[in-house]
Order: C-alpha cells, then sequence, then structure tokens
C-alpha cells in the first residue's frame, strides 16, 4: 500500500514539473507599450547627449524626431490579443510563444516576416534617418549614438523581463501583413517630408 501511495506521489510530482516546464509568462500588452515608450526615451537621451559633443551638419535631434514620432502600434494593433495578454502575470503554453522554435518551415517565415513588421517599423525608421544623417556630413553624432544606443531592438525590453510573446494564428497574420507594410510605407513617405522640411535631401 504504502509502495503504490509512493509510487502515486511520484508520478504526480513529475507531471507537475512537466507542466510547470512548459508553461511561461505572456508579456502583457502594458509592457509592450512600456516597451516602446522606453525605447522611444533612450532614442532621445542619446540624441541629446551626442548633439551637445559631436559637430553637425543639421539638427540631428529634430532629424530623429521625425523618426521617433512615426513609432506607433497600429501594426501590432491588428492581431494584439493574439499576441500579449492584458492581464500581467498570465501563464501560457511555452509551445504557443515565439521561445519555442516552430518546426513548420512556411508557419515560421509568416512569423518572422511579422516580427520584422513590428520591430523593424522602429527601427527602420530610426536606421534610415540615421543612414540620411551619415550622408548628410554628421558620422560623428551617429557614431556617437549607435554607441550609446547599443543594439537596436524594441522588443527586447519585454523578453528580457522573463515574459514571451504569443505566436499569433499564421493566417491572422496573413491577413495582417498586407496592412503592416502599408503602414511602413507610409510611415516611411512622412519621415521624408518631416526631413525635407529641416532642409535635408
Amino acid at each position: 500500500m504504502h509502495i503504490y501511495i509512493m509510487k502515486t506521489l511520484l508520478i504526480l510530482c513529475f507531471v507537475f514539473q512537466s507542466v510547470v516546464a512548459t508553461t511561461t509568462t505572456l508579456c502583457s500588452c502594458q509592457q509592450l507599450t512600456d516597451c516602446r515608450t522606453s525605447y522611444i526615451s533612450k532614442v532621445e537621451s542619446c540624441a541629446n547627449s551626442c548633439k551637445a559633443s559631436s559637430n553637425y551638419t543639421i539638427d540631428p535631434v529634430a532629424a530623429l524626431t521625425c523618426a521617433t514620432s512615426e513609432i506607433t502600434d497600429e501594426c501590432l494593433n491588428t492581431v494584439k490579443g493574439d499576441f500579449c495578454a492584458s492581464n500581467p502575470s498570465t501563464m501560457i503554453d511555452a509551445d504557443a510563444t515565439y521561445a519555442v522554435k516552430n518546426n513548420n518551415v512556411a508557419q515560421r517565415l509568416v512569423q518572422r516576416r511579422f516580427i520584422n513588421a513590428i520591430n523593424g517599423s522602429s527601427t527602420n525608421l530610426v536606421t534610415e534617418t540615421l543612414n540620411t544623417l551619415t550622408d548628410t556630413g554628421n558620422r560623428e553624432f551617429v557614431s556617437c549614438f549607435m554607441d550609446c544606443l547599443g543594439s537596436i531592438n524594441p522588443l527586447q525590453c519585454s523578453t528580457d523581463t522573463g515574459c514571451q510573446f504569443k505566436r499569433p494564428p499564421t493566417v491572422t497574420l496573413l491577413h495582417a501583413l498586407p496592412l503592416c507594410r502599408s503602414i511602413q510605407s507610409d510611415k516611411r513617405e512622412n519621415v521624408c517630408a518631416c526631413l525635407k522640411g529641416l532642409n535635408v535631401t
């Protein structure tokens, strides 16, 4: 009888550990918003610091503001309910997050394109603005800025907290990607127009 009870307890412990090992915390949507805010704040802080210690031909802070003012969650909002949690401390099966590799090559490609879309919408706008600053004789500022900002990843601060983002259904992303690309294109045009207003060509 005692042996049976011990075996049962061992099985239950094994099952419990397995469940714990395959669950993870889902990043909250508020964490994602805070992440974006933190990223923009860091961009602005680095820009102001480097402006004070660098030579430049045009106001680099004003140029970067052209980019940061266009960083929004419009693309992400199309699938927000499938990507992050409305409540903090929400647990989720790790297999359903980006932390675990998806073995379906086609699905993995779509998922990666979506991550690049929401992440790239921020990094591309800033990177393209920096390229413009470099081309207009502001290499000293750009070098300082890149050293200050480090690796540009607007989503990293959320994953640094130990949470993960959920993989939305592939069909959902296939519907969202064209809209995301359209949003990126519009924002790029807005940044270009803003830079032209600063007499940047």
